[in-house]
């Protein structure tokens, strides 16, 4: 389960940072300076939390193997 929520949490990361740098990147625009690096940075977080979904569907079928929930009978 530890690993579940690593994933989890670097998802969660990625979604929150995603808002931030738009909003940054509009701010940037409208003081007249490039927002082409936060264009970027949103985009990279994009990909970091695709790839944490993807991450959790592999790490969530080993974790929920049923010798993995014997504790549950």
């Amino acid at each position: 389960m530890k690993k579940v929520q690593t994933v989890l949490g670097h998802h969660h990361d990625s979604v929150l940072a995603q808002p931030v740098l738009r909003e940054m990147a509009v701010k940037a625009h409208k003081d007249g300076d490039s927002a082409f690096s936060y264009g970027r940075l949103h985009r990279q977080e994009q990909a970091r939390a695709e790839a944490a979904a993807a991450r959790f569907a592999k790490t969530w079928k080993k974790a929920s193997r049923p010798k993995l929930r014997s504790w549950l009978r």
